[in-house]
């Protein structure tokens, strides 16, 4: 492993100095549980890591009736021991119980999950489907864009030289809305998931669907899935009541997944998605 320098500075700006004068050759570490293993196999060859968690606003989780936001270096822990988070960001939560064990958990976050922008990811999915967005700061100032547009293609980002990732924005979608993430895994020894989904409904005061988003391996929108939500939870009874309407389900469900070119089976996982969300109490 090339030997590298280390750097914590306390203040955003301190950090950005930092990477904009080190380029390609430095690299933030928000928990580091991805970063460290990835320059002792060789993929990154540093002369400075910069320790991000140092500083105190991108360790800082805020939370009021108008959303959520998450400092880059907050930890998932952070997240899921809050229970007025827990109840209004699902999708959230059960992404965060997922991302490796309790002691990656107590390190790592959401900030470099995303930045990492591996097509595994369990972070991503489940922030675009709660409409996330990514603020960024650099040597030019600050910008901000929808986590979305954020990966650019696996293990590529948004960020340019210098940039670096502050925090992550959630709004509040209150009454109506529900999330949830699931993953499909070979094995239980193999914590990455080889297909995955993540889903968002907002059901309307008439109980119609208002808003319905759908992720599948953590970046790829499912417009087909989106329709066939709206369809399901309007028909909830019809579908659901007998082998033939959850067969014609899975069905559709299944040809979705081609016309993505999925290679895995994650339809039981996907189904049982629909079925959680198809849940919300429509008062």
């Amino acid at each position: 492993m090339h030997p590298f320098a280390y750097a914590a500075p306390s203040t955003v700006k301190e950090a950005v100095e930092i990477l904009t004068k080190h380029g390609e050759k430095a690299r933030p570490m928000a928990g580091g549980t991805d970063l460290l293993v990835q320059i002792r196999g060789g993929k990154f060859d540093l002369d400075m890591v910069v320790d991000i968690k140092k500083i105190p606003e991108l360790t800082k989780v805020t939370n009021n009736n108008e959303g959520l936001v998450i400092g880059s270096a907050v930890a998932c822990h952070q997240l899921y021991d809050d229970d007025e988070i827990s109840k209004n960001y699902p999708g959230l939560i059960d992404a965060a119980t997922l991302i490796g064990g309790i002691q990656i958990q107590s390190r790592s976050g959401f900030g470099g999950n995303l930045c990492n922008a591996t097509p595994s990811a369990d972070g991503i999915g489940p922030l675009i489907v709660h409409s996330a967005v990514a603020n960024i700061q650099g040597e030019s100032g600050a910008r901000s864009i929808p986590v979305e547009e954020f990966c650019t293609g696996p293990g590529r980002n948004a960020l340019g030289k210098g940039e670096m990732l502050v925090s992550l924005s959630l709004p509040n979608k209150g009454k109506g809305f529900g999330a949830a993430y699931e993953r499909f895994i070979p094995r239980n020894e193999m914590d990455i998931a080889v297909a995955a989904v993540a889903s968002s409904i907002i059901v309307g005061e008439d109980g119609k669907i208002r808003e319905a988003r759908e992720l599948l391996c953590s970046q790829v929108r499912a417009d087909e899935m989106e329709e066939l939500f709206r369809w399901m939870y309007d028909n909830l009874e019809l579908w659901s009541s007998s082998d033939e309407g959850q067969d014609s389900a899975i069905l559709t469900i299944r040809k979705g997944l081609v016309n993505h070119s999925m290679v895995s089976d994650p339809e039981i996982n996907l189904s049982a998605t629909l079925v959680e969300l198809a849940q919300i109490d429509k008062k």
